[in-house]
């Protein structure tokens, strides 16, 4: 009996086999431009840059996700010295396209200048040393706050270009 069972399970297979072999395979075409999808996803990413003298730069990020043309980071926390000058920069995103760098929301800015820059995006081109943001912004320093609508700053030639600007400053008495 179990013999006659396993023969017909046989059968039933080399039957089906026989019938897919001879149907032809259905053809989606999906182009590549369609699809949103990540190569390399990091969570927790701790990045380091570090040098004779130890660790030099450094970058943290809550998730990071590696597209084919661009990275988006989450939760970014970014220390980077420079000669005798750290910059720390924290937003709740970032991302990186050959060439640039934007950070958005809540963008903060600091070095060990006492200079703060608190704003809501903030671009970076990273070959021609320039930042900017087109939204309203507030800087700090040692005893005085300027607030504006949008700035460029050249780190190159060290010329800052603000718009609608207020400056105040705190003078002790």
């Amino acid at each position: 009996m179990g013999i006659k069972i396993f023969s017909i399970i046989l059968i039933l297979f080399a039957a089906e086999l026989l019938y897919l072999a001879t149907k032809e395979p259905k053809k989606i075409a999906i182009s590549e431009e369609d699809i949103n999808y990540t190569d390399i996803e990091f969570q927790r990413l701790n990045a380091f840059r570090i040098q004779k003298e130890g660790i030099h730069d450094s970058l943290s990020a809550s998730r990071a996700l590696k597209y084919k043309n661009y990275s988006k980071l989450y939760d970014i926390n970014a220390v980077i010295k420079k000669d005798d000058l750290t910059h720390k920069i924290t937003s709740k995103t970032a991302i990186y396209t050959i060439g640039k760098v934007t950070f958005s929301p809540k963008v903060e800015y600091e070095n060990n200048n006492s200079i703060a820059i608190r704003t809501d995006q903030l671009s970076y081109l990273i070959d021609a040393k320039v930042a900017d943001s087109p939204k309203p912004f507030t800087l700090t320093g040692n005893n005085f706050i300027v607030d504006g609508d949008s700035f460029r700053y050249d780190i190159k030639n060290g010329k800052l270009n603000a718009t609608n600007i207020r400056y105040r400053q705190e003078v002790e008495r």
